[in-house]
């Protein structure tokens, strides 16, 4: 029970049920590169608004950087999201109303394109609050510098300290600007109805995603750990 509810937490944070990524991305995510993202307007991608399986498909693009305030810069790491489907496939990803919960003000949002979310430990370095404002800078795929204006809207409790301290939330349309890479993302998060179908259901639409040079991956595919770990404590209960 442990376990399901470690994976259904990790679903419900980022990993999705299943995800889509460009083939080789996952071999090669060190460096951003035009070949390593893919159209969120894609056939596959568009088949998956219309499949009764699926509740919701988010897309991203996932990059680094460094952020800069009050004469400070960090190195972040940077998660471009669609501002009204992230919280539906992620849906505990951010809620400040969570007893408990050390999250602060609002999500990324279609009302406010230069609004950024970001993580606990990088707000107490850089000693930000919200409505503070910063300025990212990143290496375009085409090599040149290029940097945005942010204000800081959301702070987020992220329980890994190492990620906490570097992850920057920001409107995908946004971060496509300041890369230069208008319409393409590096990855896509599908959410089910049905979290029990996701093996069968990538079983069933992987060859259709390879045929597009795309690799499909259910959750236990990107997160192995998980998994086992699970293989595990099967076997030591068994």
């Amino acid at each position: 029970a442990a376990i399901s509810l470690w994976a259904q937490a990790a679903s419900d944070t980022g990993l999705g049920h299943a995800q889509i990524h460009a083939e080789g991305f996952l071999k090669d995510s060190e460096s951003l590169s035009e070949s390593l993202t893919f159209p969120e307007s894609s056939s596959f991608m568009s088949s998956l608004t219309t499949d009764p399986a699926v509740s919701v498909v988010a897309p991203r693009l996932n990059f680094e950087g460094v952020i800069s305030a009050r004469d400070q810069t960090r190195y972040f790491i940077g998660t471009a999201v669609h501002p009204d489907l992230e919280l539906r496939v992620s849906p505990a990803l951010f809620n400040p109303m969570r007893p408990g919960t050390l999250d602060r003000g609002e999500f990324i949002n279609p009302r406010d394109k230069a609004g950024i979310v970001i993580g606990r430990g990088l707000a107490e370095m850089l000693k930000l609050d919200l409505g503070d404002e910063v300025t990212l800078l990143t290496t375009t795929v085409t090599g040149g510098l290029n940097g945005v204006d942010g204000v800081v809207r959301g702070i987020i409790d992220v329980p890994l300290p190492s990620f906490s301290k570097r992850a920057v939330y920001l409107r995908l349309d946004y971060a496509q600007q300041l890369l230069r890479l208008p319409g393409r993302i590096t990855e896509a998060t599908v959410r089910l109805h049905d979290p029990s179908t996701a093996e069968s259901w990538v079983a069933a639409n992987v060859a259709r995603a390879t045929a597009e040079k795309l690799d499909l991956k259910g959750w236990w595919q990107i997160d192995v750990i998980i998994r086992r770990i699970e293989a595990i404590w099967n076997s030591v209960v068994g």
